[in-house]
């Protein structure tokens, strides 16, 4: 049995997963993610995406808060395989949707685009770009948590980690939980 296997039944009779079985393949992917079974979590997030995007331009406001969850995720899938090009881009979609809603969370989720795009600058040794960002995402993370939570000291962390190196770490790229 495949893992993907545990959402079929959320399947209407078009093949297409409904909200429900939707949701479960978004949760099931950052399951994978995190485990590092990358290459089954890419396509469930995929699939949450679209079936996600669908139902948010039909209206549905609650599907469309997820939609920049899943490219935050999606990026740091992509920063963990090595695809800096499509993580920039799932990243940069996500960060547009974070920008243009409301969501209660926008700086939560802003600082994990930020510190997933600071990797993708570092990627590509653009260490000046990768520090912004970094810089950003640590002051998004004081404003949202706190200068003491343990999500601002890893920013914190993770900056200096990026003033004294040149290398691309992409085990930090940052997963977004629904």
């Amino acid at each position: 049995m495949c893992s993907s296997d545990l959402v079929e039944s959320g399947r209407d009779a078009d093949g297409r997963l409904d909200r429900e079985g939707l949701f479960s393949a978004m949760v099931l992917a950052t399951a994978l993610g995190d485990l590092g079974r990358l290459d089954e979590s890419r396509p469930l997030f995929m699939e949450a995406m679209e079936g996600f995007q669908a139902l948010a331009e039909r209206g549905d406001a609650e599907a469309a808060d997820y939609v920049p969850r899943i490219g935050l995720n999606l990026g740091a899938i992509d920063l963990k395989l090595g695809d800096i090009e499509s993580a920039e881009k799932d990243l940069l979609r996500a960060r547009e949707r974070v920008l243009a809603g409301d969501d209660v969370d926008r700086d939560e989720l802003l600082s994990a685009i930020e510190f997933n795009l600071a990797q993708v600058a570092y990627g590509r040794a653009d260490l000046e770009t990768a520090i912004l960002r970094a810089q950003t995402a640590l002051d998004l993370r004081r404003r949202y948590y706190g200068a003491d939570h343990p999500a601002t000291v890893d920013a914190v962390d993770a900056l200096g980690r990026d003033r004294k190196s040149t290398r691309l770490n992409s085990s930090h790229a940052n997963i977004s939980y629904a």
